[in-house]
């Protein structure tokens, strides 16, 4: 299991794990956790001293990820803009101590009274010799809705999937929906192949129907996918205790859950075990409906049905309950890096700029508009609709 953990009271006790990265430069020491795609984290120089200049970089890179960044006058520490690389830290000003780490067990072992979760789209700097904290906002998003194309999101979408599948060995998650479909699509425009994983029939869900296992079908055959093994219940329920010692996870494993956040990884490993990088379509119905149309919510998490204002400010930010932590504790349990490509920063820019017209058109209307003019034919879980386009 990969994990960071710093402590500024027992330097000897602070360590990474192998797929983990530590990095020196001059007087500061830095801890890496997860993936960046716009460059590489050798390349970055870290300012000794310069706080702005570390904060600026913080702000500017693009990727799933956490990081500490110790100087000899602060730690600056933070995780990405939707908090995908799970984090947390104690403070204590009065005792001079901060630790900071991936796991809660780790931090609540060095003697903390507690452990904080860090949020998403926040950087937390802690002074010395004071432990005074100071937080700064990570993300600055521009909210104006006044582009009527998606040529800024389409490019954004396939340069996201195109950044995250960085090996031979990386799978998707595939089903007959629309938002695995349309990284399956972009990753077949790339040459690739065989890259697809699926269940047939998930547990703990309703059975699929005829046309939407017809979906499937088409799809397997065109990417030549693996099939998943059966769901273990016995052997999940097992891992869950495991996971129960890690973090307070009960509350959050049950059905239907349990299959969406772990289930897939547990049997990912058992059909191919060399794999590292792992791409699903996730969070797309938070992020472009708010699980819902025309303000009708599909699931009770909705926020406002999905119907977006002129003013995007009304419901900014309207995503802020996926639970992306637990993910990251579960994939990493198994030795997978989950990897999203639907909360890439820059195309959540790109259409967040989108028109409201565009927005409000149909239920995640971009990602439709992607798979027909590609072809791509899908299963509409919302509308049960399955649209045959060209071979699927």
């Amino acid at each position: 299991m990969q994990y960071i953990y710093f402590d500024s009271q027992k330097p000897s006790a602070c360590k990474v794990t192998e797929r983990c990265t530590s990095i020196h430069r001059g007087d500061a020491h830095v801890f890496f956790r997860g993936s960046i795609y716009d460059l590489s984290l050798h390349s970055v120089s870290f300012a000794d001293h310069d706080l702005q200049e570390n904060i600026n970089f913080v702000r500017s890179i693009n990727g799933e990820y956490s990081i500490i960044i110790d100087s000899p006058t602060y730690t600056l520490f933070a995780t990405d803009h939707m908090a995908t690389r799970d984090l947390h830290f104690y403070l204590s000003t009065e005792l001079k101590h901060l630790v900071v780490g991936t796991l809660r067990k780790h931090v609540m072992n060095g003697g903390s009274m507690g452990a904080w979760r860090c949020m998403r789209d926040q950087i937390y700097v802690v002074h010395k010799p004071t432990f005074k904290l100071d937080v700064y906002q990570n993300r600055s998003w521009d909210l104006k809705q006044n582009v009527n194309n998606y040529d800024r999101v389409y490019e954004a979408f396939e340069l996201a999937c195109k950044n995250r599948f960085t090996s031979p060995k990386d799978k998707l998650l595939l089903s007959g929906g629309m938002d695995s479909g349309a990284i399956a699509c972009s990753l077949s425009k790339l040459g690739l192949r065989k890259f697809a994983l699926a269940h047939i029939q998930p547990p703990e869900t309703e059975k699929m129907s005829e046309d939407e296992m017809s979906c499937m079908i088409h799809r397997f055959k065109i990417h030549k996918g693996q099939i998943l093994p059966k769901f273990n219940r016995i052997e999940w329920d097992a891992v869950k205790r495991e996971l129960n010692k890690l973090d307070y996870v009960e509350r959050y494993l049950n059905p239907p859950y349990d299959w969406l956040v772990a289930l897939h990884a547990q049997c990912v490993k058992k059909v191919a075990p060399d794999t590292v990088g792992f791409l699903t379509g996730q969070d797309a119905d938070n992020l472009f409906c708010d699980q819902g149309q025309n303000y009708k919510k599909q699931r009770p998490k909705s926020f406002f049905g999905g119907y977006f204002p002129e003013q995007l400010e009304i419901v900014f930010p309207w995503y802020t309950n996926m639970n992306l932590w637990l993910n990251d504790l579960t994939h990493n349990y198994f030795d997978l890096e989950h990897r999203i490509p639907y909360i890439d920063a820059d195309l959540m820019q790109a259409w967040f700029n989108t028109s409201v017209n565009l927005k409000n058109r149909s239920r995640k209307d971009w990602i439709r508009q992607y798979l027909r003019d590609h072809q791509y034919g899908y299963y509409d879980d919302f509308n049960k609709h399955y649209e045959r386009l060209g071979n699927v």
